[in-house]
């Protein structure tokens, strides 16, 4: 009997993911995994497990390598956070031409992972296209194209993943920007801001951050970090000026405030998310123990007028 049609496309088992769950009895020893009724599996850690193994979700991704993710049970301290100076707090601002604008004036330059594996890519997917459907050589070549993907995705992930510890063990506070991604990936640069990741950037700062007992100030996407004056505090929205062209375009990475200062977008924006994220950390006077909410320091732009 022939499966019943869902949406117009035959249900085939051989393109559903294999994968499976085991919730308990799961130890490790070792390099090696123990699974009921199976024994002990040889594996790759990678990173040492801390506390109790809960369960286990093995998976078999499309290139026909076998992941297995642990659900470990730890208890965090419920210590209160330290209050932290403001020159340990950092405001960041992501973007597609540099991946990381600080607010000290440090940059990261976006990798651009997929748009330089693309050609293979676009080599592999040739292939497969000329290989018919249910053979051998259309199974090697399907595997080719999902090993293209795996490494971008591997350097993509591990780019954010040392980008975010390398932040995190620096600095003791840390001010980000809610951004739209799923609205940013319905534009024109979607190829390029699903490359940035920014997503799983954000959730691995998240995370990362309470573990290492770090201050996190999450900004609302709606303020105005790009067009907000770090000079004088004014909201330019109308009388932004390009010094190169004369009209703010998203290509110019400059504009001049009514008042003279001439602000480098990203550098703007993460100074003033930093401002803006002060208001939200408890910070103290440099060699001092009370706690002064961020008086004497850089104050929101948006409340009140005045520079850093």
């Amino acid at each position: 009997m022939c499966p019943t049609p869902r949406h117009g496309v035959a249900e085939s088992k051989r393109r559903d993911t294999p994968s499976f769950r085991i919730l308990q009895r799961v130890r490790v020893k070792g390099n090696r995994l123990y699974v009921p009724k199976v024994g002990l599996v040889k594996f790759r850690k990678s990173r040492d497990i801390d506390g109790i193994t809960k369960s286990a979700t093995f998976r078999r991704e499309s290139d026909g390598h076998w992941y297995v993710s642990l659900v470990v049970e730890f208890t965090m301290p419920a210590v209160p956070l330290p209050a932290v100076h403001a020159s340990e707090v950092v405001g960041i601002d992501l973007g597609l031409k540099s991946f990381v604008t600080l607010s000290n004036g440090d940059r990261e330059a976006a990798p651009q992972f997929f748009g330089k594996g693309e050609r293979k890519l676009c080599k592999a997917q040739k292939t497969l296209s000329r290989r018919t459907r249910g053979g051998n050589r259309y199974a090697r070549a399907r595997r080719q194209v999902a090993r293209v993907h795996r490494r971008i995705a591997h350097q993509r992930n591990d780019f954010v993943h040392q980008t975010t510890a390398e932040l995190v063990r620096k600095f003791s506070g840390l001010c980000i920007e809610t951004l739209s991604v799923k609205g940013m990936a319905k534009t024109k640069l979607a190829k390029s801001v699903l490359d940035a990741a920014f997503g799983e950037f954000r959730r691995q700062f998240e995370y990362k951050a309470v573990w290492h007992r770090k201050h996190l100030a999450v900004i609302d996407r709606f303020f105005p970090s790009s067009k907000l004056c770090g000079e004088c505090g004014a909201l330019n929205t109308e009388t932004l000026v390009s010094p190169r062209s004369g009209v703010l375009t998203l290509s110019d990475r400059e504009w001049m405030c009514a008042c003279g200062a001439v602000h480098d977008r990203d550098l703007n924006a993460a100074r003033n998310i930093k401002c803006e994220g002060l208001s939200l950390i408890p910070t103290v006077a440099l060699g001092h123990r009370e706690t002064l909410n961020a008086r004497g320091d850089c104050i929101s732009l948006a409340k009140a007028s005045g520079g850093c």
